[in-house]
């Protein structure tokens, strides 16, 4: 009698055969899309900040600004006052990864100072209105918050003395006092938040070719004008 055929059972297919990932199941993609929501929650926020006040805005507005409902916001912040910390938080974050980027470059002293004024100007110009809302708001934050934020600014200027000094060891910069010269230096940027406007006579561009000019004049370096910023004479 003829033995049967033996046959190899078939495998049931895959439930997630054939199906594209989704974006969040991608590597990285949920906290891409994560940030995305705060970025907006925290952008819609400082508009209103900015234009009515920190107390006057309520959860009800942001969330009534992006048109989401009120849990929406409280996944991402706790409270209205961590969202105006983390508002805040922006501007000594980023002068600081700034100034940190600077220090790390190969270039001259010159020539990573003008990068660093030229970047610096431009982002201020860009989060303006997140510089106004600081200056206006801080003051509703807790103590110890507020304190965060001054440890934060000065390590900003430890750093931006240490490139400070560079130059002057090189013979590049010409100054006195470190400190006194980088808190010039950066109140000569910061402070566009306060006068700049898109509607203004002068683009974001030419404003900034003006701060990184200044800058270097007031360091006393030789050539104010970085290669590949300006025009050649």
């Amino acid at each position: 009698m003829p033995r049967p055929l033996r046959t190899r059972a078939k495998s049931k297919p895959s439930v997630t055969a054939g199906k594209r990932p989704t974006a969040e199941s991608r590597p990285g993609a949920k906290k891409i899309i994560l940030e995305y929501k705060k970025e907006l929650i925290l952008d819609a926020a400082c508009e209103l900040f900015y234009s009515k006040g920190y107390g006057p805005t309520k959860i009800d507005d942001i969330a009534a600004a992006l048109s989401v409902t009120k849990p929406f916001i409280y996944y991402y912040f706790p409270s209205k006052l961590d969202i105006l910390a983390e508002v805040c938080s922006r501007t000594t974050d980023f002068a600081r990864a700034l100034a940190e980027e600077a220090l790390r470059k190969p270039d001259s002293p010159t020539t990573r100072m003008q990068w660093f004024m030229r970047a610096f100007a431009l982002r201020v110009i860009d989060e303006r209105k997140y510089i106004a809302v600081m200056f206006r708001e801080a003051g509703h934050l807790p103590t110890k918050v507020q304190a965060e934020f001054r440890d934060r600014r000065r390590r900003f200027h430890v750093v931006l003395s240490a490139l400070l000094e560079e130059g002057r060891r090189t013979g590049e910069f010409h100054f006195i006092d470190a400190g006194i010269t980088g808190q010039s230096l950066t109140g000569l940027g910061t402070w566009l938040f306060n006068w700049y406007s898109s509607e203004g006579p002068k683009p974001a561009e030419e404003v900034t070719k003006a701060i990184v000019d200044l800058a270097m004049a007031m360091l006393g370096a030789t050539d104010p004008r970085p290669r590949g910023l300006h025009e050649t004479p």
